[in-house]
């Protein structure tokens, strides 16, 4: 991919040398350039490809997402997360950004973490798995873990009495 800087460069060195009448395809050849790809430059300097990377004209600027840090960050709102950021704010009159952007640029910027004064959620304990490849191998008595969900032995047995 080509710069659009370069690009603007090549365009008009270009047309200025088809203004000295030089022919275009020889000047596009000359510098490895096919001539429909000129006339394209001619038009826009973007690249519209598929795959081709491109700017979101409302993406946050480095300041604004600076913002939302130092605010997140202060003293103030470092217990709270950012809905309620967001609330506490829209009663004063300022409107930063959305709680979701609030939680897009702390992701980003590695600052996601348990915000509050409640402890963090933790997983629940799940006893460890034994699994058998060969006869003899494990033994248990509780069997109310048992992998195939069965809690009665005699259903173990195919074809037994109960």
């Amino acid at each position: 991919m080509t710069h659009p800087e370069i690009k603007k460069q090549v365009v008009s060195d270009i047309s200025k040398a088809v203004s000295q009448g030089a022919a275009l395809h020889k000047c596009c050849d000359a510098i490895g350039l096919h001539p429909r790809t000129y006339r394209r430059w001619c038009r826009t300097t973007e690249d519209k490809r598929k795959g081709a990377k491109r700017t979101n004209k409302r993406a946050l600027s480095a300041d604004e997402k600076d913002q939302i840090v130092a605010v997140c960050c202060s003293k103030r709102f470092q217990d709270k997360n950012p809905y309620e950021i967001v609330a506490i704010l829209l009663e004063e009159g300022i409107y930063i950004a959305s709680p979701r952007t609030y939680y897009r640029v702390l992701k980003e910027r590695g600052l996601l973490i348990h915000r509050g004064n409640s402890r963090a959620p933790r997983k629940s304990y799940t006893p460890p798995e034994l699994k058998a490849t060969g006869p003899d191998q494990v033994y248990a008595w509780d069997i109310t873990w048992s992998a195939l969900g069965l809690h009665n032995p005699s259903e173990m047995v195919k074809g037994a009495r109960v």
